[in-house]
C-alpha cells in the first residue's frame, strides 16, 4: 500500500514537472519566434527601407554598381527591376570651418 501511494505521487510529481516544461519550452519558443520577426528584413523594408540587389548579391554601396546595371530593388509590397543611369553625383562640398568656429549644421 505504501509502495502505491509513493508511486503516485510520483507520478503526480512527473506529471507537474513535465507539464512545466512544457510551458517554459513555449515561453522560449514565443521569446524566440519574437525575436526572429523583430531581426527580419521584412520589418526593415515595412519601416520605407529598401534592398537593392545587382547580379544577385546585395548592394550595400553605390560604388557597387555599375552605369547600366540590372537592379533588383525589393519594397515592403513587391519589388521592381531598374537599370542605375549613371555614376553616382558627389554630395554638396562643404569646408571644414576656420579654426575655433563650429561651423553650421545646416
Amino acid at each position: 500500500a505504501a509502495a502505491r501511494r509513493e508511486t503516485a505521487a510520483l507520478g503526480l510529481r512527473l506529471a507537474r514537472a513535465g507539464a512545466a516544461q512544457l510551458v517554459s519550452a513555449r515561453e522560449r519558443w514565443g521569446r524566440a519566434a519574437r525575436l526572429l520577426e523583430s531581426l527580419s528584413y521584412a520589418r526593415t523594408l515595412a519601416r520605407g527601407f529598401a534592398v537593392v540587389r545587382t547580379d544577385g548579391a546585395v548592394a550595400t554601396r553605390a560604388a557597387q554598381i555599375a552605369p547600366g546595371a540590372t537592379l533588383d530593388i525589393a519594397f515592403a509590397d513587391g519589388s521592381v527591376k531598374a537599370t542605375a543611369a549613371g555614376p553616382r553625383r558627389p554630395g554638396p562640398e562643404t569646408k571644414p570651418p576656420a579654426k575655433g568656429e563650429q561651423g553650421s549644421l545646416f
